[in-house]
């Protein structure tokens, strides 16, 4: 797209490009920060641990997504956190010790899931800013 500009206003027209090329790289990167963190949610109810018997998945089922916006309705961060059960994360993770003196197995869920929506989501921005 050609702009004609004469020379006392090639800064805003400048300006004014960069401007709209900042703000459509930024919407399009706040949706795929939503979309990553849905898909790490996902991932997280899909992989976590479920206990044997009646009420098994309660932990699973349990993993949220919360986004924040900035006052022009920007998304910046998603907090993917677990909403009932966050004081099991870290045990079933890392494992824990009994009371008998013996240590609980890890469950590693939590990380892989972390490591893989990071990668799609570097992936994903590099893709939005290309398009641009």
């Amino acid at each position: 797209m050609a702009i004609t500009v004469n020379p006392s206003g090639f800064t805003a027209a400048v300006a004014a490009q960069l401007n709209d090329f900042s703000s459509s790289v930024l919407r399009a990167i706040g949706a795929e920060t939503v979309n990553c963190g849905k898909d790490c949610v996902a991932e997280l109810r899909r992989t976590s641990p479920k206990r044997k018997g009646k009420g098994g998945g309660k932990y699973a089922k349990s993993w949220a997504v919360k986004t924040e916006t900035t006052s022009g309705g920007l998304v910046t961060t998603c907090v993917i956190h677990n909403k009932d059960h966050y004081r099991l994360t870290h045990l079933l993770e890392n494992g824990h010790e009994t009371r008998n003196g013996g240590r609980t197995k890890a469950y590693p869920h939590i990380k892989p899931a972390e490591e893989h929506v990071v990668a799609t989501y570097l992936q994903r921005a590099k893709e939005a800013i290309e398009k641009g």
